[in-house]
């Protein structure tokens, strides 16, 4: 990835308040550098899920490392630590877990990590799930399939399957181009927030369907 000005990646940046305790400056982590005393994460101007976490701020992440720090946060801060700490360590040792487990389903997931990122970068994302022209024909069949009553022994069945595995490596494709997209994104260069944007919507879309898909092949199966 680029190391230039307006590229997406950066370091996890530390965050710059005060302990509610002991007023002294926090540092980076959920713990008062001074006093020990449990933070409220998220306060930070330049917290966010990925600062939280470790990470760098892009779109290509070590899954391991993000499962990894998930275990290591929950452990030093799960509320049950904190049963006979005062009210506000309670109420930030309730409010951090919260926040990590939301951390992590936002990050783990390519697509709400997707949306998260560029919502960091630009401001709220409108979302508009659009189906790729490229598939335009297999939607259409698909969409006609579903609506169907499906015997176990039919054609249509295996038609079915067909559509649905091509789909999946469509989107496996989609998933990569994703991935290149970020790496390149220049937040002033317009084309490839449309890019991007397009993409995301694509991946969306079949997501939906792919999904619905499914349903129908364990009901038929």
């Amino acid at each position: 990835m680029s190391s230039d000005a307006d590229s997406l990646k950066m370091s996890p940046t530390e965050g710059h308040h005060l302990c509610w305790s002991c007023r002294e400056e926090v540092g980076e982590g959920p713990f008062c550098h001074s006093c020990v005393k449990i933070q409220k994460l998220g306060q930070g101007q330049d917290e966010n899920y990925f600062s939280i976490f470790g990470l760098d701020l892009s779109y290509d992440i070590d899954l391991n490392r993000l499962r990894q720090k998930l275990h290591e946060l929950s452990k030093k801060l799960h509320p049950d630590f904190y049963s006979t700490a005062s009210e506000i360590e309670k109420t930030y040792a309730r409010d951090n877990s919260a926040l990590i487990n939301k951390g992590f389903a936002t990050l783990s997931d390519p697509i709400k990590r997707a949306d998260y990122l560029l919502g960091l970068t630009q401001g709220n994302i409108a979302s508009n799930p659009k189906p790729p022209q490229e598939l335009f024909e297999e939607i259409l069949e698909a969409g006609e399939l579903l609506m169907d009553q499906i015997d176990p022994e039919s054609p249509e069945l295996k038609t079915l399957v067909t559509i649905d595995q091509k789909f999946n490596a469509y989107n496996d494709n989609l998933l990569a181009t994703l991935s290149e997209l970020f790496e390149n994104f220049r937040e002033s260069d317009e084309k490839q927030r449309t890019a991007l944007a397009t993409c995301l919507d694509n991946i969306k879309y079949l997501r939906t369907i792919t999904k619905r898909i499914r349903a129908k092949l364990d009901e038929v199966t």
